[in-house]
């Protein structure tokens, strides 16, 4: 599960992301149409009431605040803007891992290219490794 890899994970708070980041994107590719189920609602529908977004806000709760433990001195509402965006940079090459075949070389199929993809994601919101 992403967030014990995230628990796990020693170092700084990017650190430990990258490892939460990595273990959630391998278990998109992993269990594909679990994933996709639990975003059929809110895709198809227009949806977001459902147990699945009511446990995904309270994770990301929980993942604000162990990041808040993990770097004390970080501001609160940059942190929940650069874990959106962070979200955000997983959750397309995690659900269409085909969508960029036509304009870039990286295969999301590759676990060692998602690897690298998070790496470089998170490094670009903690430059300094933070």
């Amino acid at each position: 599960m992403p967030a014990e890899l995230f628990e796990a994970a020693s170092g700084p708070l990017s650190a430990r992301l990258e490892a939460f980041f990595v273990g959630l994107l391998d278990g998109m590719f992993h269990w594909r149409n679990v994933t996709r189920a639990h975003l059929y609602a809110p895709i198809m529908e227009g949806r977001y009431d459902t147990e699945f977004f009511t446990g995904f806000n309270i994770f990301l709760n929980a993942l604000l605040e162990q990041s808040l433990k993990a770097d004390p001195g970080v501001d609160v509402q940059a942190l929940r803007l650069t874990l959106i965006e962070i979200f955000s940079a997983a959750l397309l090459p995690g659900l269409l891992p085909k969508a960029f075949v036509g304009f870039s070389d990286l295969d999301f199929d590759d676990p060692a290219a998602r690897r690298a993809y998070v790496k470089d994601v998170i490094a670009r919101f903690f430059p300094r490794g933070r």
